[in-house]
């Protein structure tokens, strides 16, 4: 009788050990977070996107490597699956709808990328249909607002853009002729030029703005210029990426008189231009960009990134790939806050998050309109580099 009675102990032993062990054999290996990066190769080069795709990987998995394992689902980088939607075989202008929504099906919690206003825009509806979070890599679009409740973008608004810029120049140049060159077939610049128009207006003209166009080949032609007086221009602003403004920034500082400003974007701050290296220091000292740019470029902190960037692209720094990182930094603690692993959990975090600090400023913060709330400058060149300066 005791004899049985002790099998039956084991029995029942034997039982509740298999059913606590049951939960981890049953459950194999723990499910991943799953982060989403698109982009739409029609919008800008695949060059340009990989630029922003490099940072964005990098300050991924350095910002999670950074973190204290805590009780949230995604508290590492080993807990992260980030999943690259390749969409280089789409050659229409809803690519970016197509993007989302095929890293939607994959099961993100969240999905990154998305750089350009025109991507932005499509992949933001595509959030807020899906109930989904989405970072942007540096969209300025206005029309982002009315998805403040599932955006960040890494960029400030365009209207406060616009506002800042329009400033500083009428600070610099009240009552003066400034040159807008722009390019026709280039949204982004005509979209700069039509802004700049609209907020001289509302602030009543104090600055007479007259539009120069380049050709194909990014020159100005010399009918356009011989009817231009260079004796009452103050100053030039150059829409144009510094890649693209070569011929005409040479030919425009060969014209302009010796106290001229010359504008040009931000691009400037964290590219190399390399033409401009043989540019007189007199010419050089004339240049201002203006955008958020990267204050903290120096950052010795940063030197790992760039030297990932140059073996990659053999270039030493571009404004794309330190806005991948900043959007990475941003997304990663919106992963970490989130107390499960759902879509619903992930939005809960990113409308609760406000700021994060970050190597390439003092720190990154998300405003009430899901816009970045990056101070601008004007950044005024020097022999030690560009220098932000307030607008």
């Amino acid at each position: 009788m005791a004899l049985v009675f002790q099998k039956h102990i084991y029995f029942v032993l034997a039982v509740v050990l298999l059913f606590l062990c049951f939960p981890v054999l049953s459950s194999g290996a723990k499910e991943k977070c799953k982060v989403g990066y698109g982009w739409a190769t029609t919008v800008m080069s695949q060059e340009n996107q990989d630029h922003f795709f490099l940072g964005f990987e990098y300050g991924l998995k350095k910002t999670f490597e950074s973190f204290r394992p805590a009780d949230g689902p995604c508290q590492s980088f080993e807990d992260i699956e980030l999943i690259k939607y390749d969409n280089s075989k789409f050659t229409g202008p809803l690519d970016a709808v197509k993007a989302a929504s095929n890293l939607v099906a994959k099961g993100v919690l969240l999905y990154a990328g998305f750089p350009t206003s025109h991507e932005a825009l499509l992949a933001a509806r595509v959030a807020q249909n899906s109930k989904i979070a989405f970072v942007s890599l540096g969209a300025v679009a206005n029309d982002l607002a009315p998805y403040k409740d599932y955006v960040f973008t890494t960029s400030p608004k365009r209207a406060h853009y616009e506002e800042e810029l329009m400033r500083g120049l009428i600070k610099r140049h009240k009552g003066d002729e400034l040159l807008i060159v722009a390019k026709k077939d280039l949204v982004f610049s005509m979209d700069i030029l039509a802004s700049l128009k609209r907020e001289n207006e509302k602030m009543g003209s104090p600055l007479i703005l007259t539009p120069v166009f380049v050709q194909k080949n990014l020159a100005l032609e010399e009918d356009v210029l011989n009817k231009i007086d260079f004796a009452k221009v103050s100053g030039v602003y150059i829409t144009l990426y510094s890649a693209d403004s070569r011929l005409t920034f040479l030919e425009l500082a060969r014209r302009l008189k010796p106290d001229a400003g010359i504008y040009v974007s931000s691009s400037w701050v964290s590219h190399r231009v390399d033409f401009f290296d043989e540019v007189p220091l007199a010419t050089k000292e004339r240049v201002v960009a203006f955008g958020a740019g990267v204050p903290q470029m120096h950052n010795s902190k940063l030197d790992e990134l760039k030297q990932l960037y140059f073996e990659k692209f053999g270039q030493t720094s571009a404004t794309e790939v330190f806005e991948g990182y900043e959007g990475a930094v941003f997304a990663a603690h919106v992963l970490y806050n989130a107390k499960v692993a759902t879509r619903e959990a992930v939005l809960d975090s990113l409308r609760e998050l406000k700021c994060v600090s970050v190597l390439t400023r003092d720190k990154l913060c998300r405003g009430e309109e899901g816009y970045s709330t990056k101070q601008l400058y004007f950044y005024r060149w020097t022999k030690n580099g560009y220098v932000p300066e307030g607008v």
